[in-house]
């Protein structure tokens, strides 16, 4: 069950790739390295804006300021659900 899961995930670390706390420490080690972005759920929520810029100027696409104002309502979970039938696979 799902329960399950996520109880082995969180606490029993009986999945092939160990419990959560060890998933989180195995990346954490990538955020020292400058070309690697870390950013958090609690980051995009708390200031979406703000995490848009850094993933611009970390990725140098040279965004003005106009066309992140422009964006960001798009990353928003709102505008994803009412917009849905951009996100599935064409085939």
């Amino acid at each position: 069950s799902f329960d399950d899961f996520v109880h082995d995930f969180t606490h029993a670390g009986n999945m092939p790739y160990g419990t959560w706390s060890a998933h989180i420490k195995s990346w954490m080690k990538c955020s020292e390295d400058e070309r690697v972005l870390v950013l958090s759920y609690e980051d995009l929520k708390k200031d979406l804006k703000g995490s848009v810029q850094k993933v611009n100027k970390h990725c140098g696409f040279g965004l003005s300021e106009d066309r992140v104002e422009e964006l960001v309502p798009q990353f928003t979970f709102d505008w994803m659900r009412k917009n849905e039938g951009f996100f599935h696979p064409r085939s």
